[in-house]
């Protein structure tokens, strides 16, 4: 049977894991520090689109983190680095925020507000209107592909759950009848790339999330063992309601790092 003292890296989600909104969770400063100081390979893997890595990086900052860059991989970045090599130069609608646009562009793609299109490119979206719901419907009807970065239909926040990525995706294939292609968590893309960044064999290397139905599966997915933190996103009434089950629980990353330090 694994234990815990076989894993040689941490694949970790960000919203619900090391923070909940602007509140850091319990032993999430600290187990960043031990994985740093013992020189455990770990990479910051989070659905959301809204930020860039770099943005990431400064934001963790603010919140007493010290991680760089090359730590942490959002859906913004797996994204377009997956289209890439899927349809390079094509022009591309996005509902989504800065850190999607900034992340299309850096990848060559012509960002367009309107008809014709090649691809509807979907993240989450703060300022989402019925406009640009319009618009990216007559675009899929006339034959773009809908892409979403990630199918969270909520994600935590500091006033409690809000609507994430998923749920405007969800408005999009009723409109159009299109499935969306979905590149975060838990599909196989955004996994593949963060283990090709962590360079650690999957069944070495855990992927540490609060939901069951994005980073625990994704992780089965990969073949990778899971631990899952409650306290998140899920309830507990959730958790128990699955079929899913990961390979650890654990209340938060400070009981984690007790158990891994032996403390």
């Amino acid at each position: 049977m694994q234990t815990l003292a076989d894993l040689r890296g941490f694949v970790l989600d960000m919203d619900g894991v090391l923070y909940r909104g602007a509140e850091v969770r319990n032993g999430a400063r600290e187990f960043i520090a031990f994985v740093q100081a013992k020189g455990i390979p770990y990479l910051l893997l989070t659905n959301n689109s809204l930020r860039t890595a770099e943005m990431y990086t400064k934001r963790l900052a603010s919140m007493g983190f010290a991680v760089p860059v090359e730590c942490i991989m959002g859906s913004a970045e797996a994204t377009a680095s997956w289209l890439r090599e899927q349809q390079p130069g094509a022009r591309v609608m996005v509902i989504g925020g800065v850190g999607l646009e900034e992340a299309l562009r850096r990848e060559g793609f012509t960002l367009v507000p309107e008809r014709p299109v090649d691809v509807v490119v979907v993240g989450i979206d703060l300022d989402f209107t019925y406009d640009k719901a319009r618009r990216a419907t007559l675009a899929i009807r006339d034959g773009a592909r809908l892409i979403g970065t990630n199918p969270d239909t909520t994600f935590p926040s500091e006033v409690g759950i809000v609507p994430g990525a998923g749920s405007i995706l969800a408005m999009l294939e009723a409109a159009t009848g299109q499935e969306p292609e979905i590149v975060g968590k838990p599909a196989l893309p955004m996994m593949a790339q963060a283990l090709r960044r962590i360079g650690t064999l999957p069944d070495q290397t855990a992927m540490v999330g609060d939901r069951l139905d994005t980073d625990i599966l994704g992780g089965i997915r990969a073949g990778m063992p899971t631990i899952f933190i409650r306290g998140g996103v899920m309830s507990d009434a959730e958790y128990e309601a699955s079929s899913l089950r990961p390979t650890w629980v654990f209340d938060d990353l400070a009981a984690l790092l007790e158990v891994l330090t032996g403390g």
